[in-house]
């Protein structure tokens, strides 16, 4: 995860948590974590997916991950692997006009 999508995903957390009027501890203990982890994660610091799942789950939340990869049309309509090579062609020979 980039350090943005990092520092936006805590800021989610944080907020959700004083939404609740829960301490860092508060939600360390539902989640079933140390509190230092859920300041690590408001900060913006990396930890394991099923952490953040945790995390989640204990905020009445879910985490949903969804790949943005290029030249993939992001999952949608993609045929086979020759469409995607032809899509990518494209958007390289729009992208340099």
């Amino acid at each position: 995860m980039s350090s943005d999508v990092r520092q936006s995903f805590g800021v989610s957390i944080r907020t959700s948590r004083l939404a609740r009027g829960w301490t860092q501890r508060d939600l360390a203990s539902r989640a079933g974590i140390r509190q230092s982890v859920v300041s690590a994660i408001e900060a913006g610091g990396g930890v394991r997916i099923d952490t953040l799942e945790l995390v989640c789950a204990a905020l009445d939340g879910e985490l949903r991950l969804e790949p943005r990869l290029p030249f993939a049309g992001e999952g949608r309509g993609q045929v086979d692997a020759g469409h995607a090579r032809c899509v990518g062609a494209a958007r390289r020979l729009l992208a340099s006009e």
